[in-house]
Parts: structure tokens; sequence; C-alpha cells
């Protein structure tokens, strides 16, 4: 017994070494820096003081380092490791263990003496273990198989290495390697129910790498990095201003209002989720960038991007290549250098260009053109530019479907690449599904495993995934392109009796679409739940109209409008657009358009409307197009020509 805490004299030593053999044995190493092998058997091992190396060698063994800077190695079995104070190092060895860096219970709350340090090292091997760091700033390794990891306090590094495993960096500015397998990694804690917060002049900025595997991954508070790696990853970053890296279109990020400024920086075509503020594409790669509903910093690359803000206020860096941007807010701007490629503006608004853009385009809104589903004609509400069909997600149906779920116009595409038809993209949409459910739906198989993916981009857009409003008997599946108007229109008439009546005497209804029902072995979809604005019939008011009465329903003999939550712009809106001291390239609409092409040498194609064009100075080429325009010229301004259809 060392109950009188002896010691030992100046330069005397107790530095032992003891084999325990075979059986069950229980070894005090006291005083000294001891050697100690359990040999075969369960054994109890505790160093005591000093810097102890302890094996357990076969079964399963208790080490215990206590005191000093010890080396505990379970060897084969069930082994339990404790390092307590000091730097330890605990290696597990074989068979599935528990590796504790400070103490095997710490309810206590016990902390370092100043000056004093915990930095522990500790491999879990092969097998399923479980590792905690305890204080200080540790480093864990899980080994092969399915382990867990803790760092608990201190800045810790964790690497899960292979198998699917579970990493908690908790309290510190923790770095988290999941490895190979399909890992879930905490920045902060696995639970934050009890909503925990960092002390004054505490930080918790986690860095977080899922490797290869379908991974999640949670940075909660602090200002976090977190890299899914390789396959479809989930990630949600908290409170803080976090930085996600995506490179993966199946990739799903999670923020919620609030919680701080975040970013994306990704590798392939990305459309922004609800609640991020800024999206970064890298060098490398020929992509794209989306906003949300919120004012964006869209930032490209040396490619040619195409970048859209949607419907915030928005600031667009394009950068080096030929960039297109899109314009639907008088609040965004639109960031070009000089000599970095020849650049494009799709405007939705009146625009005058910046510097440094050399084109711009007045968009078409609402122009209607006809599609067939099943032999049936529809009317098509959406952007007429055959390129809007492909543009947002890229050009392989089977590699993007799965990333918006969405029945939309923009994310729809041709599984060659080759632009289709509106009509064409109806039949690909409705044949594979691509609608949006609702999720309270009874007994029923939702929209197929995107619904997440589907739910957050229509929540980025300020949109109720379960309320859609419609001119027509079932209001198709959401059509909406980031909160611009777009979705299919059919006149009503065939599955109620009473009517609505609005317009300059049209006959319509005006519909919500509940829900989408899939049959749930197969996924077909089988119809949709709808509901009456409320004048029908009460058995009329909610109901259900499977696929193909819907399909033969469809008429569009009177379909000439649409409704929905944000009022849409038809494709006569009258908008106008003036140019920069660049050669311009500039586009109207088939509205009446006031096109001004300032210095430069201009082309300037108006097309239909009553237009009024004027070139300014510079060798200038008008062409009003359709309709009745009006060109002016001032002496001086240069050698225009006009084309006048």
């Amino acid at each position: 017994s060392d109950d009188a805490k002896q010691t030992l004299d100046a330069g005397e030593s107790d530095n032992d070494t003891i084999y325990g053999g075979a059986g069950d044995d229980a070894i005090y190493g006291a005083l000294g820096d001891d050697i100690i092998d359990g040999g075969a058997d369960n054994d109890l091992l505790l160093g005591n003081e000093g810097d102890d190396k302890i094996w357990g060698g076969t079964g399963n063994d208790k080490i215990q380092g206590n005191d000093g800077n010890d080396e505990l190695m379970g060897g084969e079995g069930k082994d339990r490791l404790f390092g307590q104070t000091g730097n330890d190092k605990l290696w597990g060895g074989s068979g599935n263990d528990l590796l504790v860096g400070f103490s095997a219970n710490n309810k206590e709350k016990q902390s370092l003496e100043i000056g004093e340090t915990d930095d522990d090292y500790l491999n879990g091997g092969s097998g399923e273990d479980i590792l905690s760091g305890g204080l200080g700033n540790d480093r864990l390794y899980g080994g092969t198989e399915n382990d867990e990891l803790q760092g608990n306090e201190g800045d810790d590094k964790l690497y899960g290495e292979a198998g699917n495993d579970h990493l908690f960096g908790q309290v510190g500015d923790d770095i988290l390697y999941g490895g190979d397998g399909d890992d879930i990694l905490y920045g902060f804690t696995a639970s934050n129910e009890d909503k925990q917060s960092l002390d004054t002049g505490e930080s918790d900025n986690d860095y977080l790498y899922g490797g290869s595997g379908q991974d999640i991954l949670f940075g909660d508070l602090g200002n976090d990095y977190l890299d899914g790696g390789a396959d479809a990853d989930s990630m949600v970053g908290g409170l803080g201003d976090d930085t996600y890296i995506v490179n993966s279109v199946n990739d799903s990020i999670y923020e919620k209002s609030n919680e701080g400024y975040d970013t994306v920086i990704s590798s392939t075509s990305y459309l922004l989720n609800a609640n991020i503020e800024q999206l970064r594409l890298l060098e490398g790669f020929n992509i794209h960038g989306t906003g949300n509903a919120q004012d964006n910093k869209i930032i490209g690359n040396s490619s040619d991007n195409i970048l859209d803000g949607v419907t915030g206020a928005d600031q667009m860096i394009g950068g080096l290549g030929d960039d297109t941007y899109y314009v639907d807010n008088i609040g965004d701007k639109v960031v070009e250098n000089n000599n970095e490629g020849t650049d494009t503006i799709q405007s939705s608004i009146s625009l005058t260009l910046g510097e440094n853009i050399e084109n711009i385009n007045l968009l078409d809104f609402s122009k209607p053109e006809k599609g067939k589903v099943d032999g049936e004609d529809v009317l098509v509400y959406g952007f007429p530019k055959r390129y809007e069909l492909d543009y947002l997600q890229g050009d392989a149906i089977e590699n993007y479907k799965g990333t918006c779920g969405l029945t939309s116009i923009a994310n729809i595409i041709t599984q060659t690449g080759t632009p289709t038809t509106e009509g064409g993209v109806i039949n690909v949409a409705i044949n594979n599904n691509w609608t949006v459910s609702d999720p309270n739906l009874p007994s029923n198989k939702l929209g197929g495993s995107n619904f997440k993916n589907q739910q957050a981009i229509l929540d980025s857009y300020g949109i109720d995934n379960d309320i859609i409003y419609g001119y027509n008997e079932t209001g198709i599946a959401n059509l909406l392109r980031g909160g611009r108007g777009v979705i299919i229109a059919v006149n009503g008439g065939k599955l109620w009796d009473d009517q609505d009546y609005v317009g300059n005497g049209g006959v319509s209804h005006i519909v919500t679409l509940t829900g989408v029902v899939h049959e749930a072995s197969s996924g077909k979809l089988m119809g949709f739940y709808i509901a009456d604005s409320g004048r029908g019939r009460i058995n009329d008011m909610t109901r259900f109209v499977d696929i193909d009465t819907f399909r033969k329903a469809a008429d569009v003999n009177n379909a000439y409008s649409i409704y929905i939550r944000e009022a849409a712009k038809l494709w006569d809106e009258n908008i106008d657009a003036t140019g920069n001291d660049n050669n311009n390239n500039m586009v109207g609409n088939r509205g009446d358009n006031v096109l001004q092409g300032l210095a430069g040498n201009d082309n300037i194609h108006a097309e239909a409307g009553n237009d009024i064009i004027t070139g300014g100075l510079g060798n200038d080429t008008l062409n009003g197009g359709t309709g009745n325009d009006t060109y002016n010229f001032n002496l001086g301004d240069g050698n225009d020509t006009i084309i006048d259809t």
C-alpha cells in the first residue's frame, strides 16, 4: 500500500520491469518509469507515477497509466485503456477497444493545473473502438472498422480512417478527417439540445473533412470549414460564418436563417440552398453558379461562366472568360475588369451596362409555347431561349435529376446535351417523376429520395412546397424558375362543375396542388392531390386526380394566363437598355424597347415591338425588327447602317 505517498530519495530509482505471464493478473507499477507486460488472459495493469510502458498482451485488459507520459498498448482482445494525466500514447491493438486520454470518468470536470499538459495520442487499431481524448490537444486515429472518436476539450485532430466512423470534435478548434467509409462528423457535440454556447474568449472553429463515402458533417458552433469529399455528402454548418466545399452535384447543404454569413466553394455547377450568402466557383472547371432569394455574392472562375443571382440584390463577379449574367433586380451589380473576356447580360429589367460589359439581351419572360403530353396539347409559359433548358444543372438527366428533383424548365435537361422543345421537356418531366411532393401525404411514397433537396430549393425561393396556385385543374407539377413565374397552364372545365371567371372573360379554375402521389413499390407517378380555391362543391374542393385523367383533360384552347404568389412578367414587358463605351451587342425583346448604344461601334437588334433606337457615337448597325420603330441620329455620330424589317 502506498497510502503514505512514499517517495524515492535523491539518486534512488524505482524503474521496474514486470511480466504477468498467463492468468488474470493485477500489476501496480507504483513509482518510477516502469515496463509492464500483462501477458495472456484478462489483466489489470496500473502504471501509477512515472513514464510507463504497458502492454496488455492477449485477453480483455484494463490498463491505466495514471501520472506521467505513458505508452499503453492493448494488444489482442477487448481492452480498456486510460492514459490519465500526462502526454500519453494509447494503441488499442486488435479487438473492440475503449481508449480514454484523461480519466475513466471525468464527471467532476477535472482540469489541468497551470503548466500541465495532456496532449494524447490514441490509435484504435483494428476493431470497433471508442477513443476519447479528454483534456489537451489530442490526436485520435480510429484505424480499421467502425469507430467512435471524441476529442473533448482542446484543439484536437481526429482521423476516422477506414470504416463508418463517428467523430465528435466537441470544445476547441478541431480538425476532423472521416477517411474511407460513410462517416458522421460533429464539430461540437453529438446533440446540442441543451443549446450550449461558447464562453467569452472560447472558439470552436472546426475543420471537417469527410473523405470518400457518403458522409454527414455537423459544424454547429463557430466558423467551420466543411468538406464532404467524394460522393454525396450532407453538411450542416450551424451557427457561425461557415465555408462549404462542394465537389458533387449530390452534396446537400443546410443552413437556418440568421446563422452567419456562409460560403460555398464549388467545383461543379451549383444552385445555392436557402440561407447561404456566397458562392465561389473553383478554377479548372467549366461550371456555372446560381444564387437564391437572398442578396448573394457569386464569384466565377476563368472559364465561361453563367452566373444568376436569382431574386435578391446580388453581386456577380465573372472574372476571366466570356461570362453570362442574369439580372432581374435593380440592386444587382455585375463586376468585370478590363480584358476579362466578352461578357453578356441577360436582363429582365431596364438596365444600363456597367464598365467592361460588352453585350446585353432583354429577356422575353412568359412567352407561351405549345407542347404535347401523351398526345395532348399543353401551354408552357417560360423562357423562350433554347439554351435556357439546360444551363443550370448540366447536360445529363441521369446525373442531375437527383440534384434538384424539381419539374422545372430551367432544371430539366436533355439526355444528349442538345436542347429540346418545351413539349419534350414536359414529357421527360412527367415520365421521370420529377415533381414536388407533400411531406404530409399518408401511406404513400413521397417523391423519391430527393425530397430534401426539392424542399430546400423551394424554400430558397420563399415558396411553400405544398401550395402552388394555377389557372388550371391540376396546377400540374411545380414549375418555378427562381421565383420568376414559370408553370404549365392548361384550361379547366372538365373536372369541376363550378367555374371562376378571370381576366377578360376567360374561364379557368384557381387550384392548389397539395401533393404528388407515387406508387409505393415502383415509385411511378400516380397523380396529384389538389384542392379547389373554395368555390366548387364540397366534394370537389379536395380530391385526387390520377395522371391519366389529367393528361386526357388537358385542353389549351382558352388557356392564356398564369398566377403565382409573385407577379409574373408577360412576354410583352416594355423594358429598356443602355450601352457603354465598348462595342456593344444589344438585343431587345417583344415589348416596346428604348435601346441606346452610346459610344462604340454597336450592333443593336430590337426584335418585335415599337422601339426607339439610338446608336450614339461610332459606326453602328441598327435593326428595329418588326413593329413601328424610331431611329435617332446626331450629326457626327458616325456612319450608321439601318436594317428595318
